[in-house]
């Protein structure tokens, strides 16, 4: 009797069948990972044209008004917007100041007349569609006459009003905590040979002038230049510093040299920069014979002069530098130091108006 083997067929086990199961689940969830944050990027490009299309628009509308923006009644025509996004938009007409923010399902971006970019977030006033927070309208000491304001937010030397072009971190220069905690808010010099190049930037710039800024000093071993509109060794333009014994020291020069013909010389005769922490600096040039500087929103009493110039005059042929300046072959200083939100006005801001930026800006 012949008797036929049959053999036993063998199917998956159940760990086989909940270990393709679980493969295939993972798989899933990576696809739709990557394909939701390909929407997302997507989307935040849409929005982020979107906010540089209508601050195309709104600034084409300044220029064929006389330098003032659109109210709210009128910009609804002038905004470019994609289909899902919708926005909300603030206009101040006592200081010709607007907030714009555009948002869609999974973005929020907001814009000013002073921000020549988009930020993350919804202005202040306005409702976020995704439950966000909302920020401060520009402050008018802000943007009343502000020439120039370098933020150096995420280490660049951009100028948030779109006067100037960009400038360059040089030799190894690097972003570091602001004065106000926030990450990557503040450019760091080692003292060394690192600084900021602004470029061929402020030249001849009428008085008044005032320039502003967040210093935090590591060392007073000898001059701490802040911003020199001309580093050149024939002391054309501005220069702005702390010196060794920790005064405030401003000059203006019209390229002859050294000479005290040639400049205009002023300094506090008391030490009053502190080290190792931040400080806001203000200083003032209202005249050759009135110059003034602040620590702290607090106007320093005395103010010594030296030299005998009454004229400034820029070259082109010399660039602005932040942490260095170029007074002879012998004579080249670099800033120790970490500097945020550097500001340029063409006007003397008043005692009151330098309390309220320090009070706006101080920790």
């Amino acid at each position: 009797m012949n008797r036929t083997r049959v053999k036993a067929r063998h199917g998956f086990t159940v760990i086989e069948l909940i270990l393709v199961i679980v493969v295939i689940a993972i798989l899933a969830v990576i696809t739709v990972i990557s394909y939701v944050n390909i929407q997302s990027r997507a989307d935040l490009s849409r929005l982020q044209q979107d906010v540089y299309n209508s601050r195309t628009a709104l600034t084409m509308y300044s220029v064929d008004n006389d330098g003032e923006f659109p109210e709210e009644g009128v910009v609804a025509g002038l905004l470019h917007l994609s289909a899902n996004s919708t926005y909300q938009y603030t206009y101040t007409s006592s200081t010709n100041t607007y907030c714009l923010t555009i948002s869609s399902d999974r973005h929020e971006l907001y814009t000013t007349n002073t921000i020549a970019t988009s930020v993350e977030g919804v202005c202040d006033g306005h409702t976020s569609r995704l439950g966000g927070t909302s920020v401060a309208l520009p402050d008018p000491i802000v943007s009343d006459q502000l020439l120039a304001w370098w933020t150096f937010n995420n280490g660049l030397a951009h100028d948030e009003t779109g006067t100037y072009p960009d400038g360059s971190l040089m030799n190894g220069a690097y972003a570091t905590v602001g004065e106000n905690g926030t990450a990557n808010g503040a450019i760091y010099l080692d003292g060394v040979d690192d600084y900021v190049s602004l470029g061929d930037v402020l030249n001849n710039v009428p008085l008044p002038i005032t320039v502003t800024a967040w210093v935090n000093l590591r060392d007073a071993d000898s001059e701490n230049p802040i911003l020199v509109t001309d580093n050149s060794q024939a002391y054309y333009g501005n220069r702005y510093s702390v010196n060794p014994s920790l005064q405030t020291y401003q000059h203006f020069g019209n390229g002859g040299g050294a000479s005290s013909a040639s400049r205009r010389s002023a300094y506090s005769p008391i030490s009053s920069v502190p080290i190792n922490s931040w400080v806001f600096i203000v200083y003032t040039m209202t005249s050759y014979a009135d110059m003034a500087s602040y620590i702290n929103g607090v106007l320093k009493s005395t103010t010594t002069y030296s030299g005998a110039a009454t004229t400034l005059l820029s070259s082109a042929s010399y660039g602005a530098t932040v942490g260095y300046m170029n007074n002879s072959s012998s004579q080249q200083y670099y800033a120790r130091m970490a500097v945020d939100d550097l500001r340029v006005y063409t006007k003397t801001l008043s005692a009151s108006e330098v309390s309220q930026l320090y009070a706006a800006h101080a920790k």
